[in-house]
């Protein structure tokens, strides 16, 4: 009969089997540990990185007040849509009017809702904080479309030979229509949620 018992290798074996499934173990319990305690710290960075931002944000919204109680002043207490057309067709192009004294406060209007939307573009400030303490401005942007069309097609105009050639400026308040866009869509949105929520 033969001798069934194990050798002694074979537990030697067996035991260097369990110690090396337990160190696996142990790994995959320290690593996940490492990547909790990591993903605690990068939610805690960004907590306080928001905290950091939160005197900026502040400044900006009353900038952004600031600006448009001006400007609307600056232009006769409403963005008349008739009075910024009339303005358009008195320059030959796009650039004349733009930068001209009457639409001065159409050009700060632009210019401050073209560097926040670049500033929501890049991320360095949050859409949706900027959505919530910062109304889009409808009215302004509903009055200056033909300006913002005549940019695109007829921004300026340059001399090639003996003839005068049209230029468009295609990205003319690019940030600014971006942002546009993402207020829209998140109105969209958050009508889509008031309806379900009243849906039974």
């Amino acid at each position: 009969m033969a001798d069934t018992k194990p050798s002694a290798l074979d537990r030697w074996t067996k035991i260097a089997q369990i110690v090396s499934a337990l160190s696996v173990i142990v790994g995959i319990v320290l690593a996940v540990t490492e990547i909790y305690k990591t993903s605690s710290e990068i939610r805690e960075s960004a907590h306080v990185a928001r905290l950091n931002e939160l005197p900026s944000v502040k400044e900006m919204i009353k900038e952004d007040g600031e600006v448009r109680s001006n400007a609307l002043k600056d232009f006769g207490g409403t963005w008349d849509k008739k009075k910024i057309s009339q303005i358009l067709a008195q320059h030959e192009t796009a650039s004349e009017a733009y930068y001209s004294e009457d639409l001065v406060p159409v050009k700060t209007m632009g210019h401050h809702y073209e560097v926040l939307g670049a500033l929501v573009g890049a991320d360095v400030v949050d859409f949706r904080l900027i959505y919530e303490v910062v109304d889009f401005p409808d009215e302004f942007w509903d009055a200056t479309d033909e300006l913002r069309a005549k940019a695109r097609s007829n921004w300026s105009v340059r001399v090639q030979g003996n003839s005068r050639v049209t230029q468009g400026l295609p990205d003319f308040w690019k940030n600014f229509n971006k942002l546009h866009d993402r207020y829209v869509q998140q109105r969209k949105r958050d009508e889509e949620e008031r309806r379900k929520a009243k849906t039974p």
